[in-house]
């Protein structure tokens, strides 16, 4: 199996699935796959981040296959070889990632200026996006994920949840 435990004809199954139910939306380095629903609420946000602030943002990252993930996982593990366990709290595996859920994957967000990069990514959340999100996303059924989280990860700023359906945000 892959890291994460995830076999390859459960990654399999797991692509055929997200072809049903994801669109290819632009980001500023190509198209990534988010859920339909995620999308059409990702637009309302940034209409009303724009009325409100001026500001935009733009999806990075969506749906990624259980090969992809675990293809970052092991970038990340072979940066970190002599702190392995500093890579659990950096990307999650592929069986827990909230990317490879192909009916409903998290997205990763950034601003117009390319923050947060893998360089500063600890600025992110000191931008005037970032703040309207953390009063605003709920609304749009966002929710900031891994903040108070059982498996450790790190805080990602970034990171949020399209929580429509899964539980209450409000």
């Amino acid at each position: 199996g892959l890291a994460g435990g995830i076999s390859g004809k459960q990654a399999d199954h797991q692509v055929l699935i997200a072809r049903q139910f994801l669109v290819g939306v632009p980001s500023k380095t190509g198209k990534v796959l988010v859920n339909r629903c995620l999308n059409d609420r990702f637009r309302r946000l940034n209409v009303a981040m724009l009325a409100t602030i001026g500001m935009r943002l733009y999806i990075s990252s969506g749906y990624r296959s259980p090969y992809y993930q675990a293809l970052i996982f092991t970038r990340i593990l072979s940066e970190n070889l002599i702190r392995p366990n500093k890579v659990y709290t950096r990307v999650a595996s592929p069986r827990i990632s909230d990317h490879c859920n192909p009916l409903n994957p998290a997205i990763d967000v950034e601003n117009k200026f390319g923050l947060p990069s893998s360089h500063e990514p600890s600025l992110f959340d000191q931008t005037i996006e970032y703040k309207w999100l953390s009063t605003n996303a709920r609304y749009f059924y966002f929710k900031q994920a891994y903040i108070g989280n059982e498996d450790k990860i790190m805080n990602e700023p970034w990171h949020w949840d399209y929580c429509k359906g899964k539980h209450r945000v409000l």
